[in-house]
Formats: C-alpha cells, structure tokens, sequence
C-alpha cells in the first residue's frame, strides 16, 4: 500500500488530498483503517486491476468509481513506425523542443480548461472542466521547472498544433502530459502528436516510454495500441468527499 498526503491539491483544486494506492496483497481491513484515521476532504484511491473485493469495500464507504488507468510501455529500439492508416499523413508531421515563452503559452492554452476535458478532476462535479485546466496548469510549471522535462511542440504542415511533456527518468521517459492545442482539438491530428512524441524521445536517445491513458479518453487508448504501445497495468481510480 503506497499513502500520498497531496497537500499540494489545495493550491491546484481547493481543498487537500489523500491518495492511496492499493496492490495486490493489501488487506481490504489496513485499507479500510488507513481512511478512517485520514480527515482530509477529498480522498483518491487507485486499485489495482483484479482487486474487486477492495473495490466493493471502498464503494460501501462512499467512494465512487470515475475511471480506469492504462499504463502504457513502448520500447523505442528503433524509429518509431506510424501505424498504415496513417503513415502518408505523417510525412507533414515535425516537432521542435519547445523554449520559454512557448511553454507559458502550453500553460496558458492548459490553464483555459478547453484542453483535457476526460481526467478524474475535469468529470468531478464537485470540481470542474476549468479546475482541471488549473490544476494541470500548477503541475506543468512545477514539471517544467526541473531540466529533466523536455517540452516537444508538435509541428503539422507547417503550424504548431500540440505539445508533449516528457521526464528523463534515466532508464525511461516518463510520458507525463500531451494534448492538442484549443485550435486543433477536433482535428483528427492525435496521431501527430503521438508520433511526435515518440520520435523526440527517440532522438534524444529515450528507448523506453511509459505513459497513462484515462478509460475516459478511448481514443487517445486506441491511438497508443496503434502506435504499438502496450497495456502494462490498469488501475480502477474511486474519489470520495467529505
């Protein structure tokens, strides 16, 4: 059992957050006694895949299931091949490593709320589509803070049409966020951003990429499969407030 006091989430959405994470061999009673000792106003719980007694439990206690998590892998041994459907449509696809003011633009364009709109905090009602923007807003500057991230502005026919955050974690690259800009929302250009991402990792010499994908956002799950990515684990993520 892994416990997250997220004191950070009353800068990002209000209120304070205690999250847990429950694997395989967690008794549903030490997670049961572990919330009840907690007093914060807003709990996350993120089950394993399979641990359908725990999740019973939690949902007697008042939490309520709000999406799945896929963890996502690709292994990069070589240039990443865009799936047939796609390949002539990415020859107009570039990226370039974003700098400053482009990355207060990625803020800006995220802090609006237009851009992620499927996430466990945008589908909250107790929250909103705007707070998620915010919150994702916060967590991107913290992010880009640290000269681990790279931020890779997806190039498509000549405009600028989304971005990747990613994290050199040493042994991997954490995919850790990525999305269209307002603009090209419905465009149909996802594709690009993925490819794009993969490629830039792949050049900075990334072989292995992790990333997750809400079961709120389909599409975005079927473009990882596309790309080759593979489902490593899923988790069942329940919130509950107080």
């Amino acid at each position: 059992m892994r416990t997250v006091e997220a004191t950070w989430e009353k800068r990002n959405v209000g209120v304070e957050c205690f999250e847990i994470e429950i694997g395989k061999n967690d008794s549903v009673e030490a997670v049961l006694d572990t919330i009840h000792a907690r007093n914060e106003k807003y709990f996350v719980a993120k089950v394993l895949a399979g641990r359908a007694d725990v999740l019973l439990a939690l949902q007697k206690e008042g939490f309520q299931f709000i999406e799945m998590n896929f963890q996502t892998e690709i292994e990069l041994s070589e240039k990443p091949n865009p799936p047939a459907i796609c390949a002539n449509l990415i020859e107009r696809t570039g990226y370039h490593i974003g700098d400053e003011k482009e990355a207060e633009r990625v803020i800006d364009e995220i802090r609006a709320g237009n851009i992620f709109s499927t996430d466990k905090v945008a589908l909250d009602p107790f929250f909103s589509q705007k707070i998620a923007g915010q919150r994702y807003a916060f967590w991107t500057q913290d992010v880009l803070a640290s000269d681990k991230a790279k931020l890779i502005i997806t190039e498509y026919s000549g405009e600028d049409v989304g971005f990747n955050i990613v994290i050199d974690k040493g042994r991997y690259y954490d995919g850790f966020l990525g999305g269209l800009f307002t603009d090209y929302l419905n465009s149909g250009l996802g594709f690009a951003n993925v490819y794009a991402s993969l490629n830039a990792v792949f050049n900075l010499g990334g072989r292995k990429i992790f990333s997750g994908v809400s079961s709120n956002n389909f599409q975005m799950l079927k473009l990882h499969m596309m790309f080759g990515m593979k489902i490593k684990r899923l988790t069942y993520n329940l919130i509950k407030h107080v």
